[in-house]
């Protein structure tokens, strides 16, 4: 399983190296949010990298989250809250509806994405039914690359009937099983962009994949590691991904307010 931290740029090869970036990472972050039994703080590197990262009353980190900031966002009406109390008390997404691309009437002409939000304690108490701008970035857990919509088809033929671009809310498989909707999908598009990007804080690579959906492009974050050589724009990406969502970001100023949902 691909490591979301080093899908973007962040590892070590020893543990000396490994306290450094620790330090850096909290010396550069910034306090995002305060509550009453812990404070957000939130790290950003000019490549897009982020980590969320929450400590309690003595300074301790509970929980560390990554998201990747600055790419495309897809309209989706908030149609359910998920906390993760089981993982901890900073944790949780939400269940949205795309606007368009989905091909069950029932859902408008949309279709069902589960994303986890890095800032999940200042917006969970979003309205409900309300329509959201969200920056949705998908870090690739597992990726194959195909040159033509053929060899796709003939290399997955458990996926050949499939539209392309495709979208598939595959965590939703634990809600029928009676338990809470997962962060994940299996996505299958063109490729539109991809690049080698540098954290600079770390100096290393990660390769930042810009990838068709039926709702509008995505960012797709990736660890080097799962790639031999960046996909030639119109390449066929087929990937299972976490996402990682934020909505109204641009809200940031406003430290520690829900964000208001525009119900047009």
């Amino acid at each position: 399983m691909a490591d979301h931290l080093a899908a973007l740029g962040i590892g070590s090869s020893s543990a000396e190296e490994r306290q450094d970036q620790v330090r850096q990472i909290l010396k550069g972050s910034q306090p995002h949010s305060q509550r009453a039994d812990s404070m957000t703080l939130r790290w950003h590197d000019p490549s897009g990298a982020e980590l969320w990262i929450y400590v309690d009353q003595s300074g301790t980190m509970k929980s560390v989250q990554p998201h990747f900031s600055g790419g495309p966002r897809i309209r989706l009406e908030i149609q359910a809250i998920l906390e993760r109390a089981e993982v901890s008390p900073y944790d949780g997404g939400f269940l949205g509806l795309t606007q368009e691309g989905g091909s069950n009437p029932s859902l408008g002409g949309g279709f069902p994405i589960v994303f986890d939000a890095p800032d999940f304690p200042d917006v969970k108490d979003v309205i409900l039914t309300a329509k959201h701008e969200v920056e949705l970035a998908g870090f690739a857990v597992e990726l194959n690359v195909y040159p033509t919509e053929e060899e796709f088809r003939e290399a997955q033929p458990d996926l050949k009937p499939l539209g392309i671009p495709a979208f598939i809310p595959a965590g939703m498989m634990a809600q029928m099983e009676g338990g809470q909707p997962t962060a994940h999908a299996l996505m299958v598009g063109r490729t539109l962009d991809a690049k080698r990007v540098t954290n600079e804080l770390t100096k290393r690579e990660f390769i930042r994949l810009q990838m068709e959906t039926p709702a509008g492009p995505m960012d797709l974050i990736v660890d080097p590691g799962l790639l031999d050589e960046l996909p030639a724009n119109g390449q066929i990406v087929q990937t299972g991904a976490w996402l990682s969502g934020r909505i109204a970001p641009e809200d940031d100023e406003k430290t520690g307010s829900p964000a208001k949902g525009d119900q047009r």
